[in-house]
């Protein structure tokens, strides 16, 4: 249910006359603006105050001179100014400062000397700066307009000299102070220079300085500002041609911008207000300076007071005065002139509301939690502020989900529920608020299944707290969770798993496939497959080659094969081609040359022996290839030579299966050969013995 409330405030609305207005001393460098450095560098001229960052309060900008340079010379370009920054970190009520930082790197200061004012002057949300004033070659002086760009960008400021403005330059050792302002209340910004400008005098032959107003009215469009000037001491504006520094504002609350300078006269600095009197077609006028206004201070000729400025620090409506000065009374600081125009009235209010009601408080309405602050203009045009602290209290939701078993009934809030569904309940809260029940209940029935499942052998079945593992028909009866039986008629089958052990030779080089997986090496495997029923099939797998023994016998003349039974087929390694009928397992050579092998046994599995070189020789040879054996063959270390051939072993010469060289053993001290720097797999051995070559094959392997 939404609710809306109204609080009415009754508020009692004062005045206080030009008369008894005062700016009242508050102290020095209030809410934590500093004046200077701490090492007393970089003392502030004036201080501007903005919303620099967009969050709604007041921030500050410090201009000053730096350094001067004292090279003998008097030049504009010898005197160094800074431009610092602090962040207003607290309210628009309660402002509290951040420590002082530069502005930003590399402020495009001027060639003549510097002197600013702030103002959002093509309303784009961000502060430009109006800055007086650069020299030319000439030394004469020009005002500029900074426009500000992106902050963050690489060019922050577009500047814009006063030719390009259509503003006549000031003559050489000329100088003026600006202030942004809308003098004649159109909604956009205006020009208000006072200084002085300087003439050649024919008599002393040296430039007299005049004192004066000077004005530029704004006469285009909000977002595209376009000034007309240069116009000397307008709206009855005059300096008496004494030395004059000015700011505006509204400093009586009459709705039109009225005028506070700063004015040298004799040996002090004093303070005069000069309020508009619009004439009837609505100019500003200005007919009359009151001097000493509002208790403000004057300096004598020990003290100073700088560039003061008119701002509502705190948001009660009217505006109050900053000024850096040097008092023997008060020190050197920025001093700060409370205006005492609108007293600071903070009504605290509190007020807690429901989630979905709203209040209406000063012709604005909330909804949500948080800390407001509120202006209410009174008859003064001062400002009366509301601190709301809202708090809005949750209605509360309660998601239920409940089973109860079939004849039970459930109770919420003094309803009962038997059947299932989803119902919702509305309650109220100790707050007072809305408080929602939402119930899924489901009724369970009187419950009987039959299950039929099936399982592999070494499996089980699990119902309840109950483990089956062998077929049967079963009886389960269970508890739900909510205490309702549930009986389970269990037909169980249990599914044999199988398990068998393959021997299988092959040829080296080919592989054999069971299921999807193929294998080409000789080794045990476990090869699981799976039966229709899903249930594991083991193969227990043992692969090996069927054995070739490529060796070749060189007779006299003669070559012939180690290995019996197979078919032959003799080859000339000269031409890689077939001899003709040379298919025994012995051949005899007609023509010296090299000459192998192919052997093929009844599996078709077939191999080539290593090529034999044969020289055709009168004398009668020894058959000795099979007076030499070699074991243990497969081997994984070393491999014994047993040579019964009454000859001499000479040398050994080991070949790959691709007939790459690999090592040659001479004269070799002991029938024992290591074989563990090779590799696994198939070599061949070239013994010479008694002169005559013998081959054999060997394979090594590496468990």
């Amino acid at each position: 249910m939404k609710r809306f409330y109204s609080l009415f405030i009754f508020t009692v609305l004062a005045t206080i006359s030009l008369f008894g207005q005062q700016f009242n001393f508050e102290g020095n460098d209030p809410f934590g603006l500093q004046y200077s450095m701490q090492d007393s560098s970089r003392a502030a001229l004036k201080s501007l105050f903005n919303d620099m960052d967009g969050d709604g309060d007041y921030d500050v900008i410090h201009v000053g001179i730096d350094s001067v340079v004292n090279n003998g010379k008097q030049h504009y370009s010898n005197v160094k100014y800074f431009i610092d920054y602090q962040e207003n970190t607290g309210t628009k009520y309660a402002p509290e400062f951040a420590s002082r930082l530069p502005f930003m790197p590399d402020f495009p200061f001027t060639t003549g000397y510097f002197s600013t004012a702030a103002g959002d002057l093509n309303q784009d949300g961000l502060v430009d700066f109006w800055v007086c004033c650069d020299a030319d070659s000439s030394l004469n002086l020009k005002s500029l307009l900074y426009y500000r760009n992106d902050p963050s960008g690489s060019a922050p400021f577009s500047i814009i000299d006063s030719d390009s403005l259509r503003l006549n330059s000031f003559v050489r050792a000329s100088i003026f102070l600006p202030d942004l302002t809308d003098l004649d209340m159109d909604g956009d910004l205006d020009l208000l220079m006072c200084g002085y400008q300087t003439e050649l005098s024919a008599v002393t032959r040296r430039r007299d300085k005049y004192y004066s107003y000077m004005y530029a009215k704004n006469i285009g469009s909000p977002s595209n500002p376009v000034f007309k000037g240069w116009y000397p001491d307008p709206y009855g504006l005059n300096t008496s041609n004494l030395p004059t520094y000015a700011t505006s504002g509204d400093i009586d609350n009459d709705l039109d911008m009225d005028i506070l300078t700063l004015t040298q006269l004799d040996t002090f600095e004093i303070f005069s207000f000069l309020e508009n009197v619009p004439q009837p077609n609505g100019k500003p006028f200005y007919p009359n300076a009151l001097n000493d206004p509002f208790g403000l201070p004057r300096a004598n000729r020990l003290e100073g007071i700088y560039g003061h400025s008119l701002v509502d620090i705190d948001a009660d409506g009217d505006l109050d005065l900053f000024a850096p000065q040097r008092m023997l009374s008060t020190g050197t600081a920025i001093g700060f002139y409370k205006n005492n125009l609108c007293e600071p009235s903070i009504l605290e209010m509190n007020a807690s509301i429901c989630a979905g009601d709203s209040v209406l408080l000063a012709g604005q309405v909330f909804k949500t939690t948080g800390e407001y602050f509120i202006s209410i203009e009174k008859a003064n045009r001062c400002d009366s502020t509301i601190h709301f602290s809202l708090t809005v209290l949750p209605s509360s939701q309660l998601h239920l989900e409940k089973t109860i078993c079939f004849a039970e009934a459930i109770t919420v809030g003094g309803n009962s529920f038997s059947e299932s569904g989803q119902f919702s309940i509305l309650l109220t809260n100790q707050a007072g608020c809305d408080s929602t029940v939402f119930l899924d209940l489901m009724v369970l029935p009187e419950l009987e299944q039959d299950l039929k499942q099936a399982i592999c052998d070494g499996d089980e079945l699990v119902i309840g707290s109950q483990i089956f593992t062998e077929s049967g028909q079963y009886n389960v009866m269970l508890t739900s969770a909510n205490g309702c039986d549930s009986l389970v008629n269990l037909d169980l089958t249990v599914n044999p798993t199988y398990q068998s052990n393959v021997e299988q030779a092959i040829c080296e080089g080919n592989s054999f496939t069971i299921g999807n997986q193929s294998f080409s090496q000789q080794g045990q495997y476990e090869v699981k497959l799976a039966t229709v029923n899903g249930c594991d099939s083991v193969i227990m797998l043992k692969l090996s080659f069927i054995p070739l023994n490529i060796g070749v016998t060189h007779l006299q003349n003669s070559l012939k094969a180690d290995m019996e039974g197979l078919q032959y087929q003799w080859i000339d390694c000269g031409t890689g081609t077939n001899i003709a009928g040379a298919t025994a397992q012995s051949f005899t050579p007609t023509a010296n040359g090299s000459y192998a092998v192919i052997l093929t046994d009844n599996n078709a599995c077939a191999d080539t022996s290593m090529c034999v070189e044969f020289v055709l020789s009168s004398t009668t040879g020894m058959n000795i290839s099979n007076r030499i054996s070699i074991y243990p063959n497969p081997t994984n270390e070393y491999i014994n030579i047993y040579n019964n051939s009454g000859q001499q072993l000479t040398s050994i010469k080991i070949l790959n299966s691709q007939s790459q060289h690999i090592k040659t053993i001479t004269n070799p001290s002991s029938e024992k050969i290591s074989m563990s720097d090779l590799e696994e797999g198939n070599y061949i051995l070239e013994l010479l013995i008694g002169g005559q070559k013998v081959i054999k094959k060997l394979t090594v392997i590496r468990e």
